[in-house]
């Protein structure tokens, strides 16, 4: 302005000015109040947000299960409870049912030694054989009859609920709670399948390897690999039938090729065979009117075996790895291996027999370095928890080893086979002990020529492959 005088921004007259401190502009007098009642509304209006503010929060305060969120946790909650109570009932049938079978299989046993008692006591006719006989029968049923039943409970999260199944133990892949670091077996063996020379007689093996066992049943499953067939034994009974291959050799669906390895799967009623020479994995229904599956393709398979999850895992001898394989899966990841052929611990050299834990610990009989290697899940290397000191027969050493078991106290029992002995290695031992054979190459009953699989049925007897006698034989658990 000319004169250099203040004026009012409001009516931009030359009058007593006033300046307002928040925003910096001039006023007159009558417009100054007018300002000033502007900036009281726009405070009234901030009291009136403010608590229609607190209101709302006091609101959500007191019902706050009414939130979206509650309601939907309140859903989860109820779907949950449903699962989880579901669930239960499925496994607490599961184990009725179980332990009825179990049950009743017991009461047969002992009808069948009530008879031969009767039958004994009628003819009076016994001496301290059938007495012994006898008393080990009794003692036999007396520890199946306390042994806990070979069940236990897994557990899975799954969607936010530890949803619980119920894992009954089958195959080569359980371990007998009846074994302690200090069992021994009888040093005499008897034969429960082959023992006839080799040949392809139904009576007859020729170079068996895989083994697994139905203890429900009481069948055995063998691997008959130079006959490329798959035989079931009777246990304790001298019947059997061949299951899978029995067109002789070749590629087709219907067909075996040197099968090295088998695995019972209880649960969808099949075996899972190795079919080395095909390059494949088969899953031969054991219902006549379900054809077979070629599981995986492309694979130089030497053993397998699954885990309690069923998750299936392969030694391939070609690539000197082992992989896992979830159900469904056709491609497989390796948790053992896979870093060429060598002797370093994060290497194998035509790996073979393989045994997991509940943990997911993969034991594998690294056939080709003379030692058996433990690797954690997940781990980048192995460590070394039997042999690992060059081929050889001392205490300390192994000679391609086969079979392989791994029983609740993480011990280690080895198929030693060119030293055609079985051996136990203890947690952190230096060596092992010799458990059976180890009496030089042979086909007596304390004798083995060369060593496949092996596996403890239910009462914690030994079950070995007699490869060179082409020929199963039983170690009995030394009851005291």
């Amino acid at each position: 302005m000319a004169n250099g005088k203040l004026h009012c921004i409001k009516c931009e007259k030359d009058k007593a000015i006033l300046k307002c401190s928040g925003c910096s502009q001039d006023f007159c007098y009558n417009h100054f109040l007018d300002h000033y009642k502007d900036l009281n509304k726009e405070f009234d209006e901030i009291e009136c947000n403010h608590d229609t503010l607190r209101e709302l929060l006091n609101e959500q305060s007191n019902h706050q299960e009414k939130h979206i969120l509650i309601e939907e946790i309140n859903k989860w909650e109820e779907d949950s409870i449903k699962i989880i109570q579901q669930t239960a009932n499925n496994c607490k049938q599961m184990i009725f049912q179980y332990r009825a079978k179990t049950i009743h299989r017991m009461e047969n046993k002992l009808i069948n030694l009530t008879n031969q008692l009767k039958d004994i006591r009628q003819e009076n006719d016994f001496n301290e054989i059938d007495l012994n006989r006898l008393k080990d029968k009794l003692k036999q049923l007396e520890i199946e009859i306390h042994k806990p039943i070979n069940i236990s409970l897994h557990h899975d999260s799954i969607a936010l609920i530890n949803r619980i199944s119920i894992i009954i133990s089958y195959g080569k892949f359980k371990s007998s709670m009846s074994i302690q670091k200090n069992t021994t077996w009888k040093p005499d063996a008897y034969t429960i399948a082959g023992g006839y020379g080799k040949g392809d007689h139904l009576n007859q093996l020729h170079w068996p390897y895989g083994i697994c066992i139905d203890d429900d049943d009481e069948n055995i499953y063998i691997a008959d690999s130079s006959n490329h067939r798959i035989v079931k034994w009777k246990y304790n009974e001298n019947s059997h039938e061949i299951i899978a291959g029995r067109n002789g050799r070749g590629n087709r669906i219907n067909e075996l090729n040197y099968p090295a390895d088998i695995i019972l799967d209880k649960k969808n009623n099949s075996l899972i065979i190795s079919d080395r020479d095909n390059r494949r994995i088969v899953r031969w229904s054991l219902q006549k009117d379900i054809e077979q599956q070629i599981m995986i393709s492309d694979i130089y398979c030497s053993r397998l075996t699954m885990d309690y999850n069923g998750n299936l895992y392969v030694s391939d001898t070609e690539n000197n790895e082992v992989k896992q394989y979830k159900q469904g899966d056709t491609h497989g990841t390796i948790v053992a291996g896979g870093n060429g052929k060598g002797d370093q611990l994060n290497q194998l050299d035509s790996p073979g027999f393989i045994f997991v834990d509940e943990d997911e610990t993969i034991y594998v009989s690294d056939w080709n370095n003379h030692r058996v290697m433990k690797w954690i899940k997940n781990a980048k290397e192995g460590v070394v928890v039997a042999g690992g000191q060059g081929k050889g027969s001392s205490l300390e050493q192994l000679s391609y080893p086969q079979g392989i078991l791994v029983d609740h106290l993480s011990n280690v029992y080895v198929a030693d086979s060119w030293n055609h002995r079985i051996m136990r290695w203890l947690v952190d031992a230096n060596e092992g002990s010799i458990i059976a054979g180890g009496n030089g190459k042979g086909k007596e009953k304390n004798q083995f020529h060369l060593l496949g699989g092996i596996l403890f049925d239910r009462q914690g007897n030994l079950c070995v492959i007699d490869v060179g006698n082409n020929r199963v034989q039983k170690f009995d658990l030394n009851i005291n």
